[in-house]
């Protein structure tokens, strides 16, 4: 009986070269490196887009503040709410109802302002605003009350300055201008990060400003 050879198979038919699995491999870390990239980028602008979010609330929330605190001085805010402050204040008051000074993130400024909430005589407030860092070197805006410690109230305040105001007679004055001068309004900027913002507060008070 005879025999019939089988053929055999052609070469490759049964599996992959190895320039065949080379080629796919390149190809999978090539797709592989694309979608790291991609995913690299979109979670950076998400961060980026999150910490420009965070300085805008920042910056909002700083302006609020320093518009709500600054105004009281030279008044008493209660009642009503920024009153001028009449020949009867203590003495201690009339002084220096706002004091400006250089500081090496821009302006301290105190406010000086009539609180009479409380029981008995009338009391002068002092309450000094100013940007710093921590102790571990972390941006501030800070108030000092009465000339006591320092505490904080907004992070990520890196800078805080008075770069003008309003005269009572309506000019607007340099920062340089305004120690002797009673205004109606401040010109402030505040800095977290690279952002910024320029504001007024208004003064109903119309106090005088003093230097360091």
């Amino acid at each position: 009986m005879r025999r019939v050879a089988s053929r055999p198979a052609p070469r490759g038919r049964g599996g992959l070269t190895l320039l065949e699995v080379m080629v796919a491999l390149a190809l999978a870390g090539l797709v592989l490196a694309l979608l790291l990239g991609y995913v690299r980028a979109a979670r950076g602008a998400s961060t980026a887009a999150e910490t420009r979010s965070e300085a805008e609330l920042t910056l909002r929330l700083a302006v609020e503040l320093l518009r709500e605190e600054l105004r009281l001085a030279g008044a008493a805010p209660w009642p009503p709410p920024a009153a001028v402050v009449g020949t009867d204040a203590p003495a201690a008051f009339l002084q220096q109802p706002l004091r400006l000074a250089p500081t090496a993130h821009g302006s301290s400024v105190r406010v000086r302002y009539l609180d009479h909430r409380l029981a008995g005589a009338p009391v002068a407030r002092d309450h000094t605003y100013e940007a710093g860092v921590d102790g571990s070197g972390a941006p501030q805006l800070y108030r000092r009350a009465d000339g006591g410690a320092r505490q904080p109230l907004l992070a990520g305040v890196t800078r805080f300055a008075v770069v003008g105001g309003v005269s009572a007679g309506g000019a607007w004055l340099s920062a340089e201008q305004l120690p002797g001068r009673r205004v109606r309004a401040l010109e402030l900027v505040v800095e977290v990060g690279l952002d910024a913002r320029r504001f007024l507060v208004e003064l109903p008070a119309w106090p005088q400003v003093t230097g360091p």
